[in-house]
C-alpha cells in the first residue's frame, strides 16, 4: 500500500478544569494547513480582544503553532500543525 503524508490541524483549550482536543481538518498539503491555521488564529485573536480587552497574551506564534493565553485567568489555546503518515 502507498504511504501518504498528511497534515492535522488541531485546536487544544482549557482553563482551571477541563482541556478540550479538537482536529479542525487533515489536509494533503502543508501550505493548505499553513492557510487554515491563519484564518483560525484571526478568529481566535478577535474572540479574545472581545472577551478579554487586551488582557491576553500571544505565547507562541509560528507557521504551524500558534498559542494564547489569558494574562488574568487560567485560560490558553493553541492551534498546532502536525504532519502524519498515512496508509
Amino acid at each position: 500500500m502507498r504511504k501518504q503524508i498528511v497534515f492535522v490541524l488541531t485546536e487544544l483549550y482549557g482553563n482551571e478544569s477541563d482541556t478540550e482536543v479538537n482536529v479542525l481538518g487533515v489536509y494533503t498539503t502543508k501550505t493548505k494547513a499553513k492557510e487554515m491555521l491563519a484564518e483560525k488564529k484571526q478568529k481566535v485573536l478577535e474572540s479574545y480582544e472581545q472577551a478579554f480587552c487586551g488582557e491576553y497574551e500571544v505565547s507562541e506564534d509560528h507557521p504551524t503553532l500558534f498559542e494564547i493565553t489569558n494574562k488574568n485567568e487560567y485560560i490558553w489555546e493553541q492551534l498546532l500543525i502536525t504532519e502524519n503518515e498515512v496508509v
